[in-house]
């Protein structure tokens, strides 16, 4: 009887970390900085923080310019969601796309983002993007000697 109920627990604990809420539309109706913007769905406003990407800080050097790039390809746009988890500010980490772009990835390849090493698991495709910016001099690619955000936090 225990092994049942075990193999049991098991399967539904297996089932809740694997479990991947739908994707969504909604609409962009704010923009926090370069990886963070707030949807509404019609119902409730939700934040959401892009998946596998890390924008300068406001600031930083390309903070202002990274939130205005998001700005353009995002604000008052209907974006599709799609929910990866949750981190810890209790933020909705998804992948997003507006006017049918992949936000996340068109971040990178305009210099306005770095990809996350720290969360890039499914997103290995962001790392040509970046190459092709730094190649570029893209963006934050235009200073000699940028600062990843993650780094200037710790500062």
């Amino acid at each position: 009887m225990t092994r049942k109920w075990l193999g049991s627990a098991l399967f539904v604990c297996s089932m809740l970390l694997t479990y991947k809420a739908s994707a969504f539309d909604a609409k962009v109706v704010g923009i926090k900085d370069g990886d963070t913007i707030v949807v509404f769905d019609g119902t409730s406003s939700t934040t959401i923080r892009l998946a596998a990407i890390d924008a300068p800080e406001k600031s930083q050097a390309f903070g202002e310019a990274a939130k205005k790039a998001m700005s353009s390809i995002c604000f008052g746009k209907m974006a599709t969601v799609n929910p990866i988890n949750t981190d810890r500010y209790s933020r909705t980490v998804a992948d997003v796309f507006c006017a049918g772009k992949n936000a996340g990835e068109w971040m990178v390849y305009n210099g306005f983002a770095w990809v996350y090493d720290r969360y890039v698991s499914g997103h290995i495709q962001y790392y040509g993007a970046q190459k092709i910016a730094r190649e570029q001099r893209k963006g934050l690619w235009q200073d000699n000697n940028p600062i990843a955000p993650w780094d200037f936090r710790v500062k």
